[in-house]
């Protein structure tokens, strides 16, 4: 299930000699972000220039998450969050509403079924999202995913479904209890938010050549180098994946400077003491 290319003298990840050493050379670079989120944007349109259904688009795009999570493992990656249904897809038509859901109640099945092949690479998967709007069978399945993989530490997949950063925030908001209310912080609200246990989000990636977050990840993105790369989703391929990694590489001392600079900002200044 976990396999890229499949190319001649490929490995366990699908890839083959010159992809190994570019990883490896990717590698001797600069930092590789701990965790890339991905905004999976351009199904419907890939479906629409090749004239087939919106739904192929979405079957499509799902082959190439399961690609882009070998990928990213094999580089190191240990955590990825992707944009899989907004709150506002709901709004979209019925028709397509109904094929993203069934295509997920269709593909998680066939993962609990290889339950044994994440266990062996170690992902853990979480749910991020409003629960009580997922069909109860849907949610059902999604829980079971979490708890089969709870305990798998070599890679997080967080997958937002039901989503938008907007509500997550407004849901961190209800959480917090009366005597916490008198005293909001920062950190408090961090910790009442669906990624609290999450590794800071390094790279934001949107494909499809869209600029702009669509209300995602919107708190945990102060300090993420953005990239919005131009294929559609259904299209990402392992080159554009380097692409990213080594736009990332590029920014990264400027990124760490301005972390750098907030932490200082948040520390308390010393008082200077008054000469008599």
């Amino acid at each position: 299930m976990f396999t890229g290319s499949g190319e001649s003298g490929s490995d366990k990840y699908g890839l083959c000699w010159y992809h190994k050493l570019i990883m490896r050379m990717i590698r001797r670079g600069s930092a590789v972000p701990k965790h890339i989120a991905f905004i999976m944007d351009g199904n419907r349109r890939f479906a629409r220039d090749l004239s087939q259904r919106v739904i192929t688009g979405h079957m499509q795009g799902f082959e190439t998450l399961i690609n882009v999570l070998s990928w990213a493992l094999e580089l190191g990656v240990k955590e990825i969050t992707v944009y899989a249904f907004s709150i506002d897809n709901f709004k979209r038509p019925q028709e397509e509403v109904d094929g993203l859901l069934d295509l997920a109640r269709s593909k998680i099945p066939l993962i609990l079924n290889e339950a044994h092949q994440l266990q062996r690479m170690g992902v853990r998967i979480n749910l991020f999202g409003c629960r009580d709007l997922i069909p109860a069978q849907l949610r059902a399945d999604f829980e079971c995913l979490e708890e089969r993989t709870k305990c798998n530490s070599e890679q997080v997949l967080n997958v937002c479904f039901a989503y938008t950063s907007t509500q997550e925030i407004c849901d961190a908001v209800n959480k917090i209890g009366r005597e916490e209310a008198k005293r909001v912080t920062k950190e408090l609200l961090e910790a009442k938010l669906y990624t609290s246990n999450s590794n800071p989000v390094d790279l934001v990636i949107r494909t499809s050549g869209e600029v702009r977050l669509s209300d995602f990840l919107l708190w945990q993105s102060q300090f993420s180098c953005l990239c919005f790369s131009t294929p559609y989703w259904p299209k990402f391929s392992l080159w554009d994946f380097y692409g990213a990694i080594r736009y990332y590489q590029s920014h990264y001392s400027e990124i760490e400077s301005a972390r750098l600079k907030y932490k200082l900002l948040q520390q308390p200044q010393p008082h200077s003491q008054s000469i008599s």
